[in-house]
């Protein structure tokens, strides 16, 4: 086996600036694994920034990957806006759960408040595991949606799924509150850490073919995804990580008219095919993905290493750049 001839620091900065690098970097999305290795408790994984911050520090320097950290689970919003939430019990490996939407009606929504990110729901606990990071000199996240995937949480995901076509307005005005929350957390990051020194993370698994037609992603998320993306680059936001979550491609028509700074990095499912979004997005972007994540789980050793090998012959061909 060769040796790595760069840091995880080094050859990250390298690949986004289009300069040559060492080996394909490798992102495992190693969040959880790291609770579950470290024996540490989801719930305190999931409630203490700092013990959280330690294990990820301790798992990627034993297994020399190169992706970054991340406090909070996928599920925002309900939280937030006045539903409830679950921790996890001692002996389950799972993230906390919504056990109450805020909105179950369309009248619900007009008595929506209007939250602080600075008090709401799990956002306190993420600014502090940003100034962790920032103490020890390590890349910051900022989040940036989908207003989608936090507008589900708020309605409720089946509930949202039927209000595409018997609540549209009411829809809509989740996705501007959800909308409007967001760009308010964001401007406290950037107040905090300044735009240039971070990277907004923008995923959309809501928005998913399996869940929606490109004509309800045109209609209802097209437009929130937009005006982030615009502002934030505004404001002075030089990187993006886009994941699409799912199966996206008769979405990506759309992506073309959706603000994304070059070297950004794109990130897909193992529903969509490397080389066909490498082509869309072209050489300006950095490809990621896609060894299915049921294999991971489940799969045998040599069947993961086999898929990944296939991932890396197709993601190395694309000179925008690529990470498994």
């Amino acid at each position: 086996m060769l040796a790595d001839r760069m840091t995880s620091e080094e050859r990250m900065k390298a690949l986004i600036e289009g300069k040559e690098i060492d080996r394909v970097p490798v992102n495992p999305f190693i969040q959880s694994f790291a609770a579950k290795i470290s024996g540490i408790p989801f719930k305190e994984f999931f409630a203490d920034p700092e013990k959280c911050l330690n294990v990820q520090l301790l798992t990627k320097e034993l297994y020399g990957h190169d992706g970054g950290f991340s406090f909070g689970w996928t599920d925002k919003g309900a939280w937030e806006f006045g539903g409830k939430i679950s921790y996890p019990e001692p002996n389950q490996l799972t993230p906390p759960r919504n056990v109450d939407n805020p909105v179950k009606t369309p009248e619900d929504v007009d008595r929506l408040p209007d939250p602080d990110p600075k008090k709401a729901g799990q956002f306190p606990k993420m600014m502090e595991f940003a100034r962790l990071l920032r103490k020890k000199g390590l890349p910051i996240n900022l989040y940036a949606g989908s207003p989608s995937t936090m507008a589900a949480s708020v309605i409720g995901k089946e509930r949202m799924l039927r209000w595409y076509y018997k609540e549209p307005e009411a829809l809509h005005k989740v996705m501007r509150k959800v909308t409007d929350f967001i760009l308010r957390n964001t401007d406290w990051f950037i107040g905090e850490f300044g735009a240039a020194s971070i990277t907004a993370n923008t995923s959309v698994p809501m928005e998913t073919n399996q869940l929606i037609s490109p004509r309800m992603f045109r209609e209802f998320a097209f437009p929130y995804i937009c005006e982030i993306h615009e502002k934030l680059i505004a404001k002075g936001v030089k990187r993006f990580f886009i994941h699409l979550c799912g199966d996206h491609e008769r979405n990506l028509p759309f992506w073309e008219d959706i603000p994304i700074t070059q070297r950004s990095i794109i990130s897909i499912g193992s529903e969509m095919d490397i080389e066909k979004t490498a082509a869309f997005f072209g050489e300006d972007y950095i490809i990621g993905g896609n060894v299915p994540t049921t294999l991971l789980q489940i799969g045998s050793f040599e069947e993961v290493q086999e898929a990944s090998k296939e991932c890396i012959l197709k993601g190395r061909k694309h000179k925008g750049g690529y990470i498994l």
